[in-house]
């Protein structure tokens, strides 16, 4: 199960390393370059233009993935973490997904080891529902973990053209949140990244941002204005969830309201039963913890 490492975060650094973790890079496990050379990703499209002038879908494009993260803590308890940022391809978390699978790892020591730590960012966007705080999460479209809730409302890769601006991560959210529900990351009022999120079960980690509470017709009128024109089997987001922020039991995400566009474009309410991503039931299980939720609750505003 993912984990959120690291919270309380006072700062973040960053450190570009301005050339490619390659598939062999010494600082990869051997068996990510022995499944990455097997699946012959090494062949793979580089472009989107590419894959299409071959009839293909997926392309081996340019993310980028942390191979060494640091914590330093402070004397108030606080963290500044520094993070080393490499352009990587993306098929190489891929790699490491497809050795969890095949071999059926589960282990969490085994899982750590061979995590090349693709580099990842999100937005946790907190909001009341009928008088009950409640976190507007996504519902997943196509791509890896389609139909399930994943806790944040935006989230996704740090492409490697944002290590060259000023705030990488900044930069890489603000495309998120406008490609996923269709809002500035200017009309949030978000601060500094609030936790660090080891979700190496999939390959990834992520540095999440919260956002202070906001109106939920607001994120639903935006995310409704952003999928009007697309193919509904197309949408990387599907539909939003309301997840409870404040719960004394694991029941009380058996079944969650579904915010999500029919084919009339009409939008439908419904209590369902979804899958939860591992992002999701590691956020779960650290606001069990009463300090923990408190001190999240005061970052959102509430």
């Amino acid at each position: 199960m993912a984990k959120v490492k690291i919270d309380n975060i006072s700062k973040l650094c960053w450190v570009i390393v301005d050339v490619e973790r390659t598939f062999d890079h010494h600082t990869l496990h051997p068996k990510v370059t022995e499944m990455y050379l097997r699946k012959g990703y090494d062949q793979a499209p580089l472009s989107s233009d590419e894959a299409k002038s071959h009839g293909l879908s997926r392309f081996n494009g340019f993310v980028s993935s942390f191979p060494s993260i640091r914590r330093y803590s402070e004397s108030n308890g606080s963290s500044i973490v520094i993070a080393d940022m490499m352009p990587t391809r993306y098929l190489v978390g891929q790699a490491c997904r497809d050795i969890f699978k095949e071999d059926g790892i589960t282990e969490e020591g085994k899982i750590r080891e061979l995590s090349p730590d693709m580099a990842h960012v999100a937005l946790i966007v907190p909001s009341e529902y009928n008088g009950k705080k409640v976190l507007i999460a996504q519902l997943k479209g196509k791509g890896l973990g389609e139909g399930e809730i994943i806790a944040p409302a935006a989230c996704g890769n740090i492409d490697a053209k944002f290590l060259k601006k000023k705030d990488p991560f900044k930069s890489a959210l603000e495309q998120e949140c406008l490609e996923e529900i269709g809002i500035s990351l200017s009309d949030l009022e978000t601060s500094k990244p609030a936790f660090f999120m080891d979700d190496s079960e999939t390959a990834e980690v992520s540095f999440a941002y919260v956002a202070k509470k906001i109106d939920l017709l607001k994120i639903i009128e935006a995310y409704r204005k952003s999928v009007e024109t697309t193919l509904l089997s197309e949408l990387e987001v599907r539909g939003l969830a309301l997840l409870p922020i404040e719960y004394s039991h694991s029941e009380a995400f058996d079944e969650v309201m579904i915010i999500q566009p029919t084919e009339n474009r009409k939008f439908e309410w419904s209590i369902e039963k979804r899958g939860l991503r591992p992002y999701t039931l590691g956020l779960i299980d650290f606001l069990k913890d009463k300090e923990k939720r408190k001190s999240f609750l005061e970052n959102c505003g509430f």
